[in-house]
């Protein structure tokens, strides 16, 4: 069993993560981990992230590891937001309620890494699971250009909106890899491989992005130890 994270800006991704798992035949840990995190957080029901039917038996493992976290204890009033898709509330929380987060983030990605075949989008993977032999770290990116043109288009918004967006989230996302792993996630020496989507198809730098898993993961396991 083992396991891939894959970290990128807003817009650079694409349908990327998705061919990646489709193709390993691992469980794609995204919107799934951050909704059923916030739901036994105690979050308003209308500010956890709608499920799909496919996420069904996923969710119940994530509720399973909080519930035995006791994450179900932690205050809300505290706590509230700080699984939100966005990094800006996570990145500006209180310092006691951003420990609570961290420390239940990173436990709860531990475990779900120990049951392996799993591909997690984002939330700091490449860090909370740095140094594990049986995870493979890969990072998408693309041309800031390129990004504000995607996001323009598929939120049908105009390019300065866009582009607004889009430098929010990168001030965002460097700020909460800042705060709480104290590292630059942008360097590429966190990963075993980075892929260019400015350049690359989607289906191609998911192929590289496998192709570089299978590579290492079967150089990394215990019988190559």
């Amino acid at each position: 069993m083992s396991v891939i994270t894959i970290t990128g800006h807003l817009g650079s991704m694409g349908g990327v993560a998705g061919r990646v798992a489709d193709a390993m035949g691992y469980q794609l840990v995204d919107r799934e981990l951050v909704a059923a995190a916030a739901e036994i957080m105690g979050q308003p029901e209308r500010d956890v992230l709608p499920l799909d039917e496919r996420t069904g038996s996923f969710v119940d493992r994530v509720v399973e590891v909080l519930q035995r976290l006791g994450a179900a204890s932690v205050d809300p009033a505290d706590a509230a937001g700080a699984f939100d898709m966005t990094y800006a509330h996570a990145a500006g929380v209180s310092q006691s309620a951003g420990q609570r987060y961290f420390e239940t983030l990173r436990t709860v990605m531990n475990r779900l890494a120990d049951e392996g075949n799993i591909v997690i989008v984002g939330r700091g993977g490449q860090g909370i699971l740095a140094g594990r032999r049986d995870v493979f770290h890969a990072r998408v990116i693309c041309p800031q250009d390129e990004r504000i043109a995607r996001i323009a288009q598929r939120d049908d918004m105009t390019i300065e909106a866009a582009r607004s967006r889009v430098e929010e989230s990168d001030r965002q996302r460097e700020a909460w890899h800042q705060r709480y792993l104290g590292i630059d996630y942008r360097s590429p020496y966190h990963y075993g491989v980075v892929v260019n989507t400015g350049v690359l198809a989607d289906r191609v730098a998911a192929d590289l992005i496998v192709r570089g898993a299978h590579a290492y993961l079967e150089t990394s396991s215990p019988a190559h130890a």
